[in-house]
């Protein structure tokens, strides 16, 4: 992942995004991160929460968008607005990936 932003897995296949160490190791989307791409500085995908499962408080359902570089983030977004974020900057067509096929587990 850009700017040494890892996906960590709990309960054998939970993914959660958290920054790296040297910015804290803070979670920033997840724990029940669906899918997941990245294109330059940027990390997107989507949170669904498991089934029976409430959402975690911080991380809303839904599309979101991380700038590696500053950890600015947007979250709980529906699909067009995720796609007019991304359309903002610069990224036209998201690809994205189940993250324990797109990237190692950690």
């Amino acid at each position: 992942m850009p700017n040494g932003y890892k996906v960590f897995f709990t309960a054998g296949s939970e993914a959660s995004l958290v920054k790296p160490a040297t910015k804290g190791g803070e979670c920033l989307a997840g724990p029940h991160v669906a899918e997941l791409g990245s294109a330059g500085t940027y990390i997107f995908g989507r949170i669904e929460p498991k089934v029976g499962l409430l959402p975690h408080p911080d991380h809303a359902p839904g599309y979101f968008l991380i700038d590696s570089l500053t950890d600015e983030k947007k979250t709980g977004l529906d699909e067009a607005a995720w796609l007019a974020e991304l359309k903002a900057v610069g990224i036209i067509a998201p690809e994205l990936h189940p993250p324990e096929r797109a990237w190692p587990r950690h």
